[in-house]
């Protein structure tokens, strides 16, 4: 049976761990301390069933199981931060991004006319424009 949730805090520090590449590194950049960052590591692999690390003294190194997690704990915490713009765009009042899609003619001529005409409080901070065939 799959787990709920797992705890972000944790993953964090998965993370944080797997693209530092030590405990000690991971403490500094987060700000905990290493007994700390080791604590939650410990947590996240007692609540998968599996270790996400090999430890040999003060080297550490992903297991099998680790580097699969890691893709999709990155993937995850990437999107809480996108959340978390979102929510500070939308407590200020400033918009996010927009998406277009159009065709070459369209993109070239009408988009930047259109865009123009958006007022600026409340202008996108982000535009991305994809050109596609019809």
């Amino acid at each position: 049976m799959p787990l709920d949730y797992l705890d972000a805090r944790q993953l964090e520090a998965f993370v944080a761990v797997m693209s530092i590449g030590s405990m000690t590194g991971t403490a500094q950049a987060l700000r905990k301390s290493q007994p700390v960052v080791t604590r939650l590591i410990q947590d996240l692999e007692s609540e998968l069933g599996f270790p996400v690390l090999h430890r040999n003294g003060p080297r550490i190194a992903p297991t099998e199981e680790g580097s699969a997690l890691f893709v999709q704990a990155e993937l995850f915490l990437n999107g809480l931060k996108t959340i978390s713009q979102t929510a500070y765009d939308i407590a200020n009042d400033q918009a996010g991004t927009v998406r277009l899609a159009a065709v070459p003619a369209l993109a070239a001529g009408i988009a930047p006319l259109a865009l123009a005409d958006l007022p600026d409080r409340g202008f996108p901070l982000d535009i991305h424009l994809s050109i596609m065939t019809s």
